[in-house]
C-alpha cells in the first residue's frame, strides 16, 4: 500500500476540485445552450414580451380559461356526487364508486386544460413565453386522461365482477375493462413524455418564437379595436355595456350558487360568475381608456350645457334669454318679471299699479287704483 505524504494529498484533493468545478461549468455552459438562453445575460428573459397592448387580450383569454376550469370542477363535484348517491343498477357496488372516480377524473382533465389557458395565453403581453406555458401543460392534460380512462376500464370490470347485478356479462365486460386499462396507463405514461418534450431546449425555441409573433399581434389587434371604438365613440359605451351584462351575470351566479346549498349549485353559480368575467373583460378590447369623449351625444349636451362659452354654442341666444342677459331679445319680458323700473320697461304702468296697492294707505297719487283701495279699507 501506497502512502502518501500531506503534501501529494492535498495537491490531489486541489486537482479533484479543479476536474469537478470544470465539469459543473461545462454543464451549466450546455444547459444554457439547450435552453436557448443568453449566458451574456443582455436581455433578461422577466422583460421579454412584456407588452401592456396586448393585456387585454390576455384578460379574455385568462376568464375564458376560468371559464373551463370552472367547469372542470362542476364535473368533478358530479362525480362525487355520483359515487356516492342512490343509482340504478350499480348502485352501491364498486362499479359505482368507480364511476364516480370517472366522472372526477375526467373534471380534473378539464380543470388542467383551464388552468393552462389561464396561467399560458392569459398572461399574453405579461409573460416571456405564453405559449410555452399552455403547451408545456398539455403533458398533465394527457397524464390526467390517462387516469381517467383508466378508471373508465376499472368501471368496465367492476360491472361483471361477482356480486354484481351484471355479474353474468363478466365474459365481456372483464376482457374489455382490461383492455381500456391498459390503455389508460398508456395514456400516462405518453402525458409524462410530453411534458419531457415540451420542456426542452428546441420545443422551447419553437414556442418562444410563436410567442415572440403573437404577442405584438395581439396588441396590434387590441390597438386596432380600441382605435375604432375611438373613432366612432362607440368604445366607451360598448365596453359600458358589456361590464352591465358582465356584472350581470356575476350577480345571477352568486344568486344560483346560494339558492341551492350544495356544492354542484355553487360549481353552476361559478360558471355564470365566470362567463360574466369574460364578457366584461371584452370591454378593454373596444375602449382603450384614452382620456378621448366616449359619449356620442356629447355635442348636444354640450350645447344644452352652454358649450365651452364661446360662440360655438348653437343655443347660446336661448339660454342668454333665459338667464336675463341685456343682448337678449327677450330682456324686456324678462326685466318686466323681475319688477324692473324706469321709462325703458313697457310693463311699468302695470308694475308700478301692482306695486302701488300695498301702498295705497299712503295715499299715492299716482296709483290707479287707489279710489278703490281706498274705498275697501274704509270698510
Amino acid at each position: 500500500m501506497k502512502i502518501q505524504n500531506p503534501l501529494q494529498a492535498s495537491s490531489a484533493v486541489l486537482q479533484s476540485r479543479t476536474l469537478l468545478a470544470a465539469a459543473a461549468f461545462a454543464v451549466l455552459t450546455l444547459a444554457g445552450c439547450a435552453s436557448g438562453g443568453n449566458p451574456n445575460g443582455d436581455t433578461p428573459a422577466s422583460t421579454a414580451n412584456n407588452n401592456p397592448g396586448a393585456v387585454p387580450v390576455g384578460n379574455v383569454a385568462s376568464n375564458s380559461g376560468n371559464v373551463v376550469t370552472q367547469t372542470g370542477k362542476t364535473v368533478s363535484d358530479l362525480g362525487t356526487t355520483i359515487g356516492t348517491a342512490p343509482v340504478p343498477v350499480v348502485g352501491g357496488t364498486a362499479a359505482q364508486k368507480d364511476l364516480g372516480a370517472t366522472v372526477t377524473s375526467a373534471g380534473n382533465t378539464v380543470q388542467t386544460l383551464g388552468n393552462g389557458i389561464s396561467n399560458g395565453l392569459g398572461k399574453i403581453g405579461s409573460t416571456p413565453d405564453p405559449v410555452g406555458t399552455t403547451v408545456q401543460s398539455s403533458g398533465d392534460v394527457v397524464r390526467s386522461a390517462g387516469v381517467t380512462v383508466g378508471n373508465a376500464g376499472q368501471t368496465v370490470s367492476d360491472l361483471g365482477a361477482a356480486g354484481s347485478p351484471l355479474a353474468p356479462l363478466n365474459p365481456v365486460t372483464a376482457p374489455v375493462g382490461s383492455g381500456v386499462s391498459a390503455l389508460g396507463q398508456v395514456l400516462q405514461g405518453a402525458g409524462g413524455l410530453v411534458t419531457i418534450g415540451t420542456s426542452s431546449g428546441p420545443v422551447q425555441q419553437i414556442t418562444q418564437q410563436t410567442s415572440n409573433a403573437i404577442v405584438p399581434l395581439s396588441a396590434q389587434v387590441a390597438q386596432g379595436t380600441q382605435a375604432v371604438g375611438s373613432t366612432t365613440m362607440l368604445g366607451g359605451p360598448l365596453a359600458g355595456a358589456l361590464n352591465t351584462v358582465g356584472g350581470g351575470l356575476q350577480s345571477a351566479g352568486a344568486q344560483v350558487g346560494a339558492a341551492g346549498g350544495n356544492p354542484l349549485t355553487r360549481d353552476v353559480g361559478g360558471v355564470i360568475g365566470a362567463v360574466g368575467s369574460t364578457v366584461a373583460s371584452a370591454g378593454g378590447l373596444v375602449n382603450g381608456g384614452s382620456g378621448g369623449s366616449t359619449n356620442p351625444l356629447a355635442p348636444i349636451t354640450n350645447a344644452l350645457g352652454g358649450g365651452l362659452g364661446g360662440g360655438s354654442n348653437p343655443l347660446a341666444p336661448v339660454t342668454g334669454a333665459l338667464s336675463g342677459g341685456g343682448s337678449s331679445p327677450l330682456a324686456p319680458v324678462t326685466s318686466a318679471l323681475s319688477g324692473a323700473t324706469g321709462s325703458g320697461n313697457p310693463l311699468a304702468p302695470i308694475t308700478n299699479a301692482l306695486g302701488g296697492v300695498t301702498n295705497a294707505t299712503g295715499g299715492s297719487g299716482s296709483n290707479p287704483l287707489s279710489p278703490l283701495t281706498g274705498a275697501l279699507s274704509a270698510h
